[in-house]
């Protein structure tokens, strides 16, 4: 049995076009709610979808709900697990081409479809970057020559439509909690990558990321998302198993901040001077929890479910 999860926060937007989208499929389909204050709940018990719905008190990120949603599905007996955003919306047949797929190929952890973007008329914005040519040159060429791979290889995809195999969760396990919000599934692919798993995109395979109208701005050492978007990025850098000394890893990133901050003072920009002094301290703060993190996603095993 597949199981979909789907993790929602105040998602009144984007749930009905969701669950419509898995109208037709024969998966089991759990729904967690990330403590909504708007009317996502009431739309999901209103639609014609049948859903396992866990409702939880406080809004535990993606990666918290998700491995909310995965240790029921295992806990039921699934065979395989799909994630999938709650503004992100299924082609037909998407579900069974990708089990078959990875059935017939063991080795892949992860396999999504192709993500277009909400209106289905052009590639997400962030999939085509995943999916650039330097990452690989076959994908394009392929599509260009009339011809397809059933699966093509790359280092990344965001976790907006994932299908996973119980063999999977059971050697990676879930989202490792030491990322609050976002950098979960850079992680993830990592960790999938380190144990001798592949990551796929199936291109007969599509699903609609509907985004657009979100702009990503380059975060400036002033703004009030700096430190949360440094945090991120520096976890997502020490959790990376694959860099095997520590220390030196972070004595690097430390001693940039701490020439920042110095270049900083030198120049009077005391306010920028005083954020790299909160980023020193936050460094300082998470390099427990990293080295937690690293040494378990070094193991085999149901991490976190």
């Amino acid at each position: 049995m597949t199981y979909v999860i789907i993790v929602t926060y105040n998602a009144s937007k984007y749930i009905n076009a969701c669950l419509d989208s898995l109208v037709q499929t024969n998966a089991a389909v759990v729904i967690v709610d990330n403590a909504s204050s708007d009317d996502t709940i009431d739309l999901i018990e209103a639609h014609d979808r049948t859903v396992t719905l866990i409702k939880s008190e406080e809004n535990l990120g993606f990666g918290r709900g998700n491995n909310l949603g995965i240790k029921h599905a295992m806990n039921n007996g699934a065979t395989h697990v799909f994630l999938l955003n709650q503004d992100a919306y299924l082609e037909p047949g998407v579900l069974d081409t990708l089990t078959k797929v990875m059935d017939s190929n063991p080795k892949y952890g992860i396999l999504s479809p192709i993500h277009l973007n909400g209106k289905g008329d052009a590639l997400d914005r962030n999939f085509a970057r995943y999916t650039s040519h330097d990452k690989n040159p076959s994908f394009f060429r392929d599509s260009l020559k009339g011809k397809q791979q059933n699966v093509y290889d790359f280092p990344f995809i965001n976790a907006a439509a994932w299908l996973l195999s119980a063999e999977t969760i059971k050697k990676i396990g879930g989202f490792d909690p030491v990322f609050s919000h976002y950098g979960e599934d850079d992680n993830y692919c990592i960790r999938v990558l380190y144990h001798g798993l592949k990551i796929g995109v199936v291109p007969t395979t599509f699903v609609r990321h509907d985004r657009e109208d979100r702009k990503e701005k380059k975060i400036k050492v002033l703004d009030p998302s700096y430190l949360s978007f440094r945090e991120r990025t520096h976890k997502i850098r020490l959790c990376d198993i694959f860099h095997d000394d520590f220390e030196l890893l972070f004595s690097n990133i430390m001693n940039k901040a701490q020439k920042n901050r110095v270049k900083a003072m030198l120049r009077l920009k005391n306010k920028e001077a005083a954020t790299y002094a909160q980023e020193i301290r936050m460094l300082l703060s998470i390099k427990s929890d990293v080295i937690e993190a690293r040494e378990r996603t070094k193991k085999i095993g149901m991490h976190y479910i």
